[in-house]
């Protein structure tokens, strides 16, 4: 049997033990309710390894309960977290039951955070494969659109925009990934939004390149293709009817002038003269644009 002075030993250890848990979790356990979701590969790494090496040194922490119990125990099996849970309170009780409160607190918080960060790890260790099939993807996708502009600069066949189009199927799978990876808490991915603006801006390019170039032998055009540039024919009609209502006001300026040609001296304006612009058309500009 050990002496009453080797008790004091352990039990000051144990009661040291119990504090540094409690003064390790205070400083580290508020990240772990902050690991989920992740915002990217990188930060899923970083909160991964966070979990992982908490999770281990809590796991030691309670290793270490474990052996320091067994010095001031008299039972030699502990099976389960109730079992341990009710052996420190008896240890309490019998050195220092003023501590038992505390000591109840702090290995029901240690159980629970050991148990939540085993949850965490797995779901970590998923959501990186996760993120790295993502991060693939994006880098596949950023390829396949560099190849698209370097073929563009070539290839005027119009299999090359229709394989074009298909980019935007791409694009909105890749933004579906991300959000939910992200748990829909991040809705833009700078770097998948910058590929966006790269592909509308080739997209662009070629629709133009198309719609001013038409061949005589060529197909009618299939409607995704027509509707992709309606943004773009409504720009130039828009810039065609601004052009028509400038050519109509000089044409009418132009107009008064030849009939009145004191005007162009400065001389003062006759209002009879303004009833005569119908004695010259006004030029017509055809805004009707095929699409």
């Amino acid at each position: 049997l050990k002496s009453s002075q080797y008790f004091s030993m352990d039990w000051q250890y144990f009661c040291r033990l119990m504090r540094q848990i409690q003064s390790y979790m205070d400083k580290n356990l508020a990240g772990i309710h902050d690991l989920l979701p992740t915002h990217g590969f990188d930060d899923t790494v970083s909160k991964l390894a966070f979990a992982t090496s908490t999770l281990a040194r809590l796991e030691d922490f309670s290793s270490q309960i474990n052996v320091a119990m067994k010095s001031l125990s008299s039972s030699d099996a502990v099976d389960s977290p109730q079992q341990r849970s009710a052996e420190i309170e008896r240890i309490f009780a019998k050195y220092d039951s003023s501590m038992m409160i505390f000591a109840r607190d702090t290995i029901l918080r240690l159980d629970t955070a050991i148990a939540k960060l085993k949850e965490s790890t797995e779901t970590l260790q998923h959501l990186q494969e996760d993120w790295r099939a993502y991060v693939t993807d994006l880098d596949s996708f950023r390829n396949w659109l560099l190849q698209r502009a370097l073929f563009s600069k070539r290839d005027r066949q119009r299999s090359s925009f229709e394989e074009l189009n298909q980019g935007g199927e791409r694009l909105r799978n890749l933004r579906d990934t991300f959000r939910r990876l992200s748990g829909k808490r991040l809705r833009v991915d700078p770097e998948l939004e910058k590929l966006d603006n790269d592909y509308k801006s080739l997209l662009y390019r070629m629709c133009h390149r198309e719609s001013s170039s038409p061949s005589l032998h060529e197909t009618p055009e299939p409607d995704s293709s027509k509707c992709s540039r309606t943004g773009i024919l409504a720009d130039l009609l828009q810039t065609v009817q601004h052009i028509k209502s400038d050519v109509e006001q000089a044409d009418i300026r132009a107009e008064r002038r030849r009939l009145d040609p004191s005007r162009d001296e400065g001389g003062p304006y006759n209002p009879v003269h303004e009833s005569s612009p119908a004695s010259k058309p006004i030029i017509e500009v055809k805004t009707h644009m095929d699409p």
